[in-house]
């Protein structure tokens, strides 16, 4: 007996359920910087947070690219720290890990002191009155000219701004430029999002060959 594909029916039913998971991931996510934007030096990057349980508790992964950096002078060549401000308050904060990944594609492990609530200034990481700010100490510094890129990655218990988000950097010397962008962050297609878009798709098309 031949096996039958299944109905569009059931392929809507099945695409509309992962919709709903997928709508339920509360994944936000916003984009920085390029060759035209003199506050991030030509670097480029990204903020995405994702909650995980519905008790206010989220992945954050803060990357940078450093291929379009046009800095490097002055001692400028090291991102020394990093900073982010999306969540209006924090209870809890966890630095899971820092990457960098090399021109080469060589990946390496990046220490770092996280510290919130902060500030970060042109001397690095400071105590501040910004209550949902996490700024990080890198160790050891990452050269920003050898067209890498850094991902770090934390876990937050907080209250997420779903307004402006803020994305920072210092680069050194010990004195250095701090680079910052905001923006409002958008809604981030989750794997089962694109599976369900996919289901949809493949019922339009059974559809058409009938």
């Amino acid at each position: 007996m031949p096996i039958r594909s299944s109905s569009p029916s059931i392929l809507f039913l099945t695409a509309l359920l992962f919709g709903l998971m997928a709508s339920n991931a509360n994944a936000l996510s916003t984009s920085y910087g390029g060759v035209d934007d003199s506050t991030l030096k030509g670097t480029t990057g990204s903020l995405t947070i994702n909650e995980t349980t519905g008790d206010n508790t989220y992945e954050v992964v803060w990357t940078m690219d450093f291929e379009g950096y046009e800095g490097g002078v002055d001692n400028h060549q090291y991102l020394t720290h990093i900073a982010f401000k999306a969540f209006s308050d924090i209870s809890y904060l966890k630095l899971d890990s820092i990457l960098y990944v090399n021109v080469d594609s060589m990946t390496s492990s990046v220490s770092g002191l996280a510290l919130y609530p902060a500030n970060v200034n042109s001397s690095g990481c400071a105590d501040g009155s910004m209550a949902g700010l996490v700024c990080v100490e890198l160790d050891p510094r990452v050269d920003a000219t050898n067209d890498g890129e850094i991902f770090a990655y934390f876990t937050v218990i907080g209250d997420l701004k779903l307004d402006e988000w803020s994305y920072r950097g210092k680069f050194g010397p010990k004195t250095g430029w701090v680079i910052s962008e905001s923006a409002t962050p958008v809604p981030e297609p989750s794997a089962a999002l694109v599976f369900a878009l996919g289901l949809v798709t493949v019922s339009t098309r059974m559809r058409a060959r009938r």
